[in-house]
């Protein structure tokens, strides 16, 4: 059972947006990379950090799965926690 918060997870990918000087920041969510699904065939310059999930996809249409960075799911089996 876990016991920890998303944030702590080696799967955790926090979504960033920018802000009026063009500097990204952290937002306090994100994808699971374990649950999350990417297009492999998405045109461009995408990428991805490593042990995303990509498939290809129909339309580059992806299956986020995104999760409160403070949120602790006991039933998540994904967890591995950062070192």
């Amino acid at each position: 059972m876990n016991d920890k918060p998303c944030k702590a997870c080696l799967s955790y990918w926090p979504l960033v947006k920018s802000s009026k000087e063009d500097i990204p920041v952290k937002t306090n969510r994100g994808h699971c990379l374990r649950k999350s699904v990417f297009p492999k065939n998405k045109p461009g310059n995408t990428v991805y950090p490593p042990g995303a999930i990509l498939k290809d996809l129909p339309h580059g249409q992806g299956k986020p799965y995104i999760v409160k960075n403070t949120d602790v799911i006991t039933t998540c089996t994904a967890f591995a926690a950062k070192e």
